[in-house]
């Protein structure tokens, strides 16, 4: 846990100042190494590298120029720096997620406007039913999802979600996100998986990409 919130920091540091890639390869290596927790490098870190993102973040989606964004990644991160699980990963990583990301997730649902209220949920319940599934399922479907045949034409697959692409540029028409995202991606779910259907011979590919697509698409749309 202590080397993913290093990880976050220091990726957050580089976005708002541009640090070189080396440089920040550098800092992760030489922290990981360290013995100590260092638990004062790691506020450092933090606060150095959030509070510009959070900052810029803020005035994106709450127009205000506050530090409500802020507040809230800082006791995200004090929860997950805190959770100190025996349980196996799989187990208590959701509950931990989903516990932890809680003081975002306010502060999203009470700066967008009611037809985005239902983003965040998504994203969230996308990220643990996609967690779930690859947990829950068999060694060999999880490694069929990096099958060379599944690579995708990006161009192709823009095609497939013109109708979501329109729905950004006309946003002001939008009655509520969430729910027109889900309908496009569900509606066009054989265009998404059209190219894995094409190009891949085995069925167990084909089933662990439409399993994945359930995960992640489906279910949480469905919620």
């Amino acid at each position: 846990m202590k080397f993913l919130l290093v990880l976050v920091a220091v990726f957050a540091v580089s976005y708002s100042r541009k640090i070189d890639m080396n440089e920040l390869v550098n800092k992760i290596k030489s922290y990981s190494g360290k013995d100590s927790d260092s638990s004062e490098e790691i506020e450092d870190l933090i606060k150095d590298g959030l509070k510009d993102v959070s900052n810029q973040i803020e005035v994106a989606i709450c127009k205000t120029n506050g530090t409500r964004v802020y507040d809230a990644a800082l006791k995200s991160l004090e929860c997950a720096k805190a959770s100190k699980s025996d349980d196996i990963i799989c187990d208590s990583m959701n509950a931990e997620f989903k516990k932890c990301i809680k003081p975002i997730e306010k502060v999203f649902e009470e700066c967008l406007e009611a037809k985005y209220h239902d983003v965040p949920k998504l994203i969230i319940n996308s990220i643990v039913s996609t967690s779930e599934y690859l947990c829950n399922s068999k060694v060999r479907d999880v490694v069929e999802l990096s099958n060379k045949c599944a690579a995708v034409d990006v161009e192709k697959l823009k095609s497939c979600v013109s109708g979501i692409e329109e729905k950004f540029k006309h946003i002001e028409n939008v009655k509520n996100l969430k729910t027109e995202v889900c309908s496009e991606l569900v509606k066009h779910k054989d265009c998404l998986l059209g190219q894995v259907n094409k190009n891949c011979k085995h069925d167990v590919t084909k089933k662990s990409f439409s399993n994945l697509f359930e995960a992640a698409i489906t279910k949480p749309c469905a919620a």
